[in-house]
């Protein structure tokens, strides 16, 4: 609660608010407790914080679901059929995943759950640190 209490204090209000709706791509879905992984928030860092905002067809959630990720996710952990299973997951992984950096410099947290058959592969933004671009399963343990 403290982190996300700095994170929203760290916010230049008069440029954006991600709690308003107006906002749409900044707008927060869920903030995680993130092991390693630091947010940067205007010239504020929150350690160990990550964020997943609405998005667009590049990033966030957004496109999570338009590339239909969400339902790779589901099928490849035999997730309960809801968006809700899937963004705990994502949380799981970014509490207990290996992070690493793959060839364009992005964050990337991967993280195989007892008894999968596959990875969770989770990608920060590269140009917004802490804010999650990306989502999906992978067969492979690579940071390419």
């Amino acid at each position: 609660m403290k982190k996300l209490a700095k994170y929203i204090n760290s916010w230049d209000l008069d440029r954006s608010n991600p709690l308003d709706e107006s906002e749409e791509a900044q707008k927060l879905i869920k903030v995680f407790n993130a092991k390693g992984i630091k947010t940067k928030v205007g010239y504020t860092e929150i350690s160990d914080f990550a964020v997943l905002k609405e998005g667009n067809n590049a990033w966030g959630w957004k496109h999570i679901i338009k590339q239909n990720h969400h339902n790779h996710i589901k099928d490849a952990f035999k997730l309960q059929n809801n968006n809700k299973a899937v963004i705990e997951l994502i949380g799981e992984a970014l509490q207990k995943g290996i992070k690493g950096t793959d060839s364009k410099g992005a964050t990337v947290v991967f993280y195989k759950p007892a008894g999968a058959r596959y990875y969770l592969r989770v990608v920060l933004s590269k140009n917004s640190p802490g804010s999650i671009q990306d989502a999906y399963p992978q067969k492979n343990f690579d940071f390419k």
